[in-house]
């Protein structure tokens, strides 16, 4: 393995800001190419390439549409997560350079829905459908150890939706025709540190004939 530097030594530059107007962007998953193209309206100017780990196949937005998640597919031997920084900003009709922020391995993530990704707490959320795992994500996903991840083991491994209310997080199980409800909220989040952090919150998923108990959280 070698490496090139693109240069040994340079002077001072300028900073130009790096935003541009744009209407809209598209994210186009290329599951042969290993990559997400990125297009800006209304020009339809392709404005980016991202590589991604091989066969890309699901994409989910965080709730603040900062982030994009994007997930390989499962006829792969490894899952893998991707967290993109989408560089859009709808009310100001403003984009700039996406970035790769990171890539950690899953267990058959899933939890999107017509695009969004779910959320869980009012946070970012992935179901780790092969483990049953809820994994919930808060920080700073631009800063080495700023991301605290809060794990809530569910009742079993299955294809699973969400839906929040108010006070409650409710978990459908669709190929046991069951569903859970999250009855206490993990604690808010502490600052970011280098280490993961991890929640010793408890929640409950019960259902009417209580065959899941206490959630455990990791």
């Amino acid at each position: 393995m070698g490496l090139v530097s693109p240069a040994l030594a340079h002077q001072p530059v300028e900073r130009k800001p790096d935003v541009w107007p744009a209407d809209g962007r598209l994210f186009i998953p290329d599951g042969d190419g290993s990559a997400v193209d990125v297009i800006d309206f209304p020009d339809g100017r392709r404005v980016a390439r991202l590589p991604v780990p091989p066969h890309p196949l699901g994409m989910g937005l965080s709730p603040d549409r900062e982030l994009l998640f994007v997930f390989r597919g499962r006829s792969t031997e490894e899952d893998w997560v991707t967290v993109i920084r989408t560089g859009f900003d709808a009310e100001a009709k403003a984009a700039r350079r996406l970035v790769v922020l990171a890539s950690f391995q899953g267990e058959a993530p899933g939890g999107v829905e017509a695009g969004d990704l779910a959320q869980a707490f009012g946070r970012p959320a992935i179901v780790m459908e092969k483990t049953g795992v809820l994994t919930v994500y808060d920080g700073d996903w631009g800063r080495p150890g700023g991301v605290q991840v809060r794990t809530i083991r569910l009742a079993a491994p299955d294809h699973i939706h969400f839906v929040e209310t108010d006070d409650a997080l409710y978990a459908g199980f669709c190929g046991r025709g069951l569903f859970g409800r999250s009855t206490r909220r993990p604690a808010p989040s502490s600052p970011a540190s280098p280490a993961v952090r991890r929640s010793a919150a408890r929640p409950t998923i019960r259902t009417p004939a209580g065959r899941f108990g206490a959630a455990k959280t990791m």
